[in-house]
């Protein structure tokens, strides 16, 4: 009985009172009774309206098809009516082998504080190691308040993910894209939203099958939505964005404006050109775009511009060394605004 404080085998030991947690000696270090049961990952899957119903948004197909890639259960979570029902096989496709649908009508219009209510009801049921959600307008503003409701952490505003075993390591980009940061949560479960357009869009898996499960949220407080506007500037899929930097004269910012006009882009600015007061503060790229044309961007915007997400980038600079162009698809140089200008002649805009 000597030995019983290191490893007790059996439920005879009565030697040594009990320790600071009221268990017998040693029990507590032999079976880790602190340690967290969580398995598997939750992803909320997000969906937009089409003309055919719906389909998943882009943002949670990204999670889902990150996730898809370890050893390790996915479960998903739909939120909304019997118009949903479509979907299941698109999720079984992108990994999901569980799938919770909070199928009340009610909820088929969007409410922060009953979405949050209805993930922390299945998070509480499923106990995943890992909950993370799309960084869209309505992921970063459900994240916090499921974070508060779960006591656990967030990582915001991901690029990456990686996980061994359980444990998951989150890739953050920082100091203005000069470097990347790791963070990880020490609590369980371990919650993230990921950056929309971070990760590709994975491909569906056809023929994947899963098993999908109805919760109910007939007690849901829901508020009214009095008013509701889209806020900034419409970025409509696949269009083009033109991002000015801080060399580009004001003549040639006119110039990109009516090019823009006449080919369905956008004008957008890096932040310096904004702080010169060359254009409104509005008018900030936010970092993300399908397509990416750079002009005049200098040494002042070079690490934003690294900080940024984009599918195809190119670059026009009068500078033949702009560390900007290591990373375009194509790099153009040249005068900007003279660029500017015979792009506007062959216009005619």
């Amino acid at each position: 009985m000597s030995n019983c404080s290191t490893c007790p085998s059996s439920g005879t030991c009565s030697i040594g009172g009990k320790d600071d947690d009221g268990l017998p000696p040693g029990m507590l270090q032999c079976y880790n009774l602190n340690q967290s049961t969580a398995e598997g990952n939750l992803v909320w899957i997000e969906t937009v309206p089409t003309a055919d119903g719906y389909a998943i948004a882009d943002a949670s197909a990204e999670v889902l098809g990150k996730l898809r890639g370890y050893d390790t259960r996915l479960f998903g979570v739909l939120i909304g009516g019997n118009g949903l029902k479509g979907l299941y096989d698109a999720a079984f496709s992108f990994g999901v082998n569980t799938l919770y649908h909070v199928k009340e009508a009610a909820l088929s219009e969007y409410h922060p504080e009953a979405y949050c209510d209805a993930l922390a009801d299945v998070v509480n049921r499923v106990n995943p190691a890992g909950v993370v959600l799309g960084g869209t307008a309505r992921g970063v503003e459900i994240a916090p308040r499921l974070a508060a409701a779960l006591a656990a952490g967030l990582v915001s505003d991901c690029v990456d993910l990686s996980m061994d075993g359980r444990e998951m390591t989150f890739v953050k980009s920082s100091f203005g894209g000069r470097s990347v940061a790791e963070a990880v949560c020490t609590t369980f479960p371990q919650m993230a939203t990921m950056r929309p357009g971070a990760l590709p869009v994975p491909e569906p898996e056809a023929g994947r099958k899963g098993t999908v499960i109805y919760r109910s949220m007939k007690d849901a407080d829901l508020k009214g939505i009095v008013r509701s506007d889209e806020a900034g500037i419409e970025r409509p899929a696949k269009r083009a964005t033109f991002i000015l930097g801080s060399e580009i004269g004001e003549g040639s910012i006119a110039v990109a404006e009516r090019i823009a006009a006449a080919t369905g882009a956008i004008v957008m600015c890096t932040p310096a050109l904004a702080e010169a007061g060359s254009m409104p503060s509005d008018r900030v790229f936010d970092g993300i775009a399908d397509t990416g044309v750079l002009f005049g961007i200098s040494g002042a915007d070079a690490d934003f511009v690294r900080s940024c997400v984009m599918n195809r980038m190119v670059v026009v600079s009068a500078d033949p060394e702009t560390n900007v162009g290591q990373s375009a698809d194509r790099l153009i140089i040249g005068d900007t605004g003279r660029i500017l200008a015979e792009i506007d002649r062959k216009l005619g805009s």
